[in-house]
């Protein structure tokens, strides 16, 4: 027979699930548990009628962040299918989420597009709409990626360069001050006309 949750040892328990005859039963019931629970827990939902009790901040969200990591991608990486509540964190993360026709309108409203239902292959549809977007998104970052570190270098090169003409600059404004040399000058013309109509520091004609 069933027994009370108080004569269950708790040690190792990690998610609890309420079952209900109708969802109707189960919007009664949920505000009366989440009374019950402590800082360490909170409610979740997957099916009508469905309540799952688990470790505040368990999520698919923090499953998939795991699996992304350990892989090397990011939430842009990732395309996303949900139905139930428990999908929301996850969806509202990924940078493409489908909802599906059947979930509530909760969960639509989490994701950015929507599919047919579960009963109607709603996640081949799913997959076969949405899964090349998620790909693009990943060749876009990749792109955006490349042209940063292109800009990167070439803002280097540019210092660099300007560096470099600083001091051919102060190279032959020295020469330009001092004595008269005509091959330096005729360089220093076409390299720096801009000194020789400073007639503070023409030094020689």
């Amino acid at each position: 027979p069933p027994r009370a949750v108080a004569e269950i040892g708790t040690d190792g328990v990690y998610k609890m699930i309420v079952l209900c005859e109708d969802d109707a039963i189960a919007q009664r019931l949920r505000p009366k548990l989440e009374l019950l629970l402590d800082a360490g827990a909170e409610l979740t939902q997957a099916l009508p009628g469905y309540i799952e009790v688990v470790p505040t901040g368990a999520s698919k969200a923090t499953a998939a962040a795991a699996l992304l990591d350990r892989w090397g991608l990011t939430w842009s990486d990732a395309l996303a299918i949900g139905d139930g509540q428990n999908d929301v964190p996850m969806l509202r993360e990924a940078g493409t989420s489908v909802a599906m026709a059947n979930a509530k309108q909760s969960v639509r409203d989490a994701a950015q597009f929507g599919c047919a239902s579960n009963a109607d292959d709603g996640w081949v549809e799913a997959m076969e709409r949405y899964q090349e977007r998620a790909l693009d998104r990943e060749r876009l970052a990749e792109e955006e990626a490349r042209r940063a570190a292109e800009i990167r270098q070439e803002q280097e090169s540019a210092k660099k360069r300007r560096v470099s003409k600083e001091e051919g600059w102060q190279e032959a404004r020295g020469r330009a001050s001092s004595e008269f040399d005509e091959t330096h000058v005729a360089q220093d013309l076409i390299l720096y006309p801009e000194l020789y109509e400073d007639e503070n520091i023409m030094g020689n004609p």
